[in-house]
């Protein structure tokens, strides 16, 4: 069973449930989700104010339970209304957005002198958990308490081999920055996950692979398509070569022939030709690392993506609270005109739903394992 939730997004506390008459959303792994939910007015005992209370972008986040789980929380960022049909539309987005609009400076560098923006956040011989986890906290607080979030962190003091310095004049946001971190070459996947508090309040709870297990993964369930009555429907099978690469220049600090270049390459086949591009990281001079943005592109371009998109009906035992993303769909093909016999091994990156019971997966084989 769902049940809707408006909470205060700083303090992740309820403040009501709701229930709209229409909606839909999508949760991404390690990526920015985002949905919309429309709610008739007037009609209720709550009056104009606490609807615009309940509505206040960014200061309220509409979180989705699905048999006490979350399985969705979307910050309110658009509110537009329908004036003759009292209907009031709510668009959010993903907690990650925020940090498109947050930098690591921590309190002190903020503000104070915009044309000599002081400091830098230096990181030494920590592992890149406790690299996210630095950056993630040095941007949960600033010169003013609005800077909080309800975000539980991994170790930030976790050992490891990776010691960096973040120059603030450069303005590189948080988003930014925990980017870099995922497309380096086996970078950790990231990801914020919604969940309830042990004092029942609405948390995320920031999640960060290993190098030696860089893949966030859930558990594992099988699909088989060749019994009689298979638990998928509207399955498609999608292979994407539009963004296929067989090399990469990155290119970062300096100008002309100061400037910082890394890249890598690969005959990967003799039948596809030569698919070459540069790509910027304008704060980075190791040519090492840029290499390494480099290797880790190709990991991912240099064949045709792979996408298998499934819909199921939720049921008790197969919902969103019991398949998170991440979760490893194993799905069997046989005898199909085009799609090659056996088990596909998957992982969910994605899913989405509306009012309705059905829910919808993309999935892609784990690359780079």
């Amino acid at each position: 069973m769902r049940t809707y939730w408006i909470c205060d997004t700083r303090s992740g506390a309820k403040l009501a449930q709701v229930m709209p008459s229409a909606g839909s959303f999508k949760r991404v792994l390690c990526g920015s989700g985002s949905g919309e939910h429309t709610f008739r007015l007037g009609f209720g005992k709550r009056t104009r104010e606490q609807w615009r209370a309940l509505t206040q972008p960014w200061a309220r986040t509409l979180a989705i339970d699905e048999d006490g789980v979350v399985i969705y929380a979307g910050i309110i960022a658009k509110r537009p209304y329908k004036w003759k049909v009292w209907q009031i539309k709510v668009t959010h987005v993903d907690v990650r957005e925020i940090f498109r609009r947050r930098f690591p400076f921590g309190v002190k560098s903020y503000w104070e002198n915009l044309n000599t923006l002081p400091g830098k956040l230096v990181l030494t011989n920590l592992s890149q958990r406790a690299v996210v986890a630095r950056i993630l906290q040095e941007s949960l607080v600033g010169p003013f308490p609005t800077y909080s979030l309800p975000i539980v962190l991994p170790s930030a003091t976790e050992a490891g081999s990776v010691t960096v310095t973040y120059e603030n004049y450069l303005l590189r946001t948080t988003f930014d920055l925990l980017e870099d971190i995922q497309n380096m070459d086996r970078g950790p996947d990231i990801d914020f996950v919604p969940r309830w508090s042990t004092s029942n309040t609405l948390e995320w709870v920031a999640e960060v692979g290993t190098p030696s297990v860089p893949h966030l993964t859930k558990g594992s369930i099988d699909f088989n398509l060749t019994v009689r009555d298979p638990k998928l429907f509207d399955v498609t099978y999608d292979e994407d070569a539009t963004d296929q690469l067989t090399g990469i220049f990155s290119v970062g600090t300096g100008s002309e022939v100061d400037m910082a270049v890394g890249g890598d390459g690969m005959g990967y086949s003799a039948t596809t030709p030569a698919l070459d591009v540069v790509q910027r990281n304008k704060a980075e001079a190791n040519p090492d690392i840029l290499a390494s943005f480099s290797r880790a592109g190709l990991t991912t371009l240099a064949h045709p993506t792979v996408q298998i998109g499934v819909s199921m009906n939720s049921v008790a035992e197969r919902n969103l609270a019991t398949m998170p993303v991440g979760t490893m769909l194993r799905i069997n093909f046989k005898d199909d005109p085009w799609i090659p016999d056996g088990w596909k091994e998957t992982r969910a990156i994605s899913y989405s739903g509306d009012m309705s019971k059905k829910v919808s997966f993309e999935t892609q084989p784990l690359v780079g394992a």
